[in-house]
């Protein structure tokens, strides 16, 4: 709360006082309902999962950040825009994202089939996309879900991971073997 809501706020109240009359919000494409919880694609229109800790502190966090923003924003005299990646990875230097799985000892545990694909945003794209924001900001969108064009087969990221990483070995659990282990857990 203090890291994402309140410090979202103190730089809303802080750019509002130097006069600041645009902002830019760095949110996450993890705010979104997943989607067999919302209506189909996830787009820039797709319903924020706000109020639901269940998703965790950072969901939780970055959900409540974008509400302060788009609460507290234009009162203030702000206009702000909303810019959500996806998980961010440094295609020059590859390091497997949360979403893509666990090192447990000498194995990464791959959560989903090899072929189920995972959005990413490198964080080139990221910086060009922010840079732009900075140099036409008038024509930009007020929020943009922000990931590669073309999104990545579990498969051809592992296969990346272990090219560096010659001391691991892949264990692919299944998406239905996922649910079904969460499942259980939640109960």
């Amino acid at each position: 709360e203090r890291n994402s809501v309140e410090a979202t706020l103190k730089l809303l109240q802080a750019a509002a006082a130097a006069g600041v009359k645009r902002f830019i919000h760095i949110s996450s494409l993890a705010v979104l309902k997943p989607g067999r919880n919302s209506s189909g694609l996830l787009d820039e229109s797709s319903p924020v999962d706000s109020e639901n800790s269940g998703r965790g502190a950072y969901v939780w966090g970055k959900a409540r950040a974008e509400a302060v923003v788009d609460e507290t924003a234009r009162p203030i005299g702000i206009e702000a825009k909303i810019i959500r990646p996806g998980p961010l990875v440094d295609f020059n230097h590859f390091e497997a994202p949360g979403r893509l799985g666990r090192e447990v000892g000498s194995y990464f545990i791959v959560m989903g089939g090899r072929n189920s694909r995972i959005s990413l945003c490198d964080v080139q794209t990221a910086a060009r996309v922010v840079r732009h924001y900075l140099s036409d900001y008038d024509s930009m969108p007020r929020i943009l879900n922000l990931v590669e064009p073309a999104a990545f087969t579990r498969r051809a990221l592992v296969s990346r991971l272990l090219e560096k990483r010659k001391d691991l070995k892949a264990v692919y659990v299944p998406n239905a073997v996922v649910r079904a282990i969460s499942s259980v857990l939640w109960v």
